[in-house]
């Protein structure tokens, strides 16, 4: 199984940078996992929010057909507990999904038409957090979820 963090834009924090890379190598134990980030040329930082957001969009969209299974991670998502988030990794594995894309987009999110084309919409928390910090958030929870289906000590 591969699995791919798609985001937009560079992280600005090396406290954020330095997370993801760990918990990255960690995770790399159990699966292929790797990061693709995306940033669009400069010219559009001048448009209006939903304007980007479509542009975003727009990538996303395209650089995601190659995965066979897409999860956006947006605050309107469905929660889950770290435990169920664990049997939806280890159910996406028992269905061979070979390669997961994790979506996680701009500062705006993404469009309707974006989500929806994702085959599932994950929230992390009902909390608002920045699209930084939604990186190391992330890659920690899935680092959880691999020591679950491990059933490794990490997760009390």
């Amino acid at each position: 199984m591969n699995i791919t963090l798609i985001q937009i834009g560079k992280t600005f924090f090396d406290y954020i940078e330095k997370g993801v890379e760990d918990y990255s190598k960690r995770i790399n134990r159990y699966v292929k996992f790797s990061i693709e980030t995306y940033v669009l040329p400069t010219k559009f930082n001048k448009l209006p929010p939903d304007a980007l957001k479509q542009k975003e969009s727009d990538l996303l969209a395209e650089v995601t057909k190659k995965y066979n299974y897409v999860i956006l991670l947006d605050e309107n998502g469905k929660e889950m507990t770290s435990v169920k988030f664990a049997r939806k990794i280890n159910e996406l594995m028992v269905a061979s999904h070979k390669n997961i894309a994790f979506v996680i987009g701009g500062a705006y999110g993404v469009t309707n038409e974006f989500r929806q084309k994702c085959d599932f919409v994950l929230s992390l928390s009902q909390m608002t957090f920045s699209h930084q910090l939604v990186r190391l958030v992330f890659t920690e929870q899935l680092y959880r979820a691999f020591t679950i289906i491990n059933n490794e000590k990490y997760h009390h």
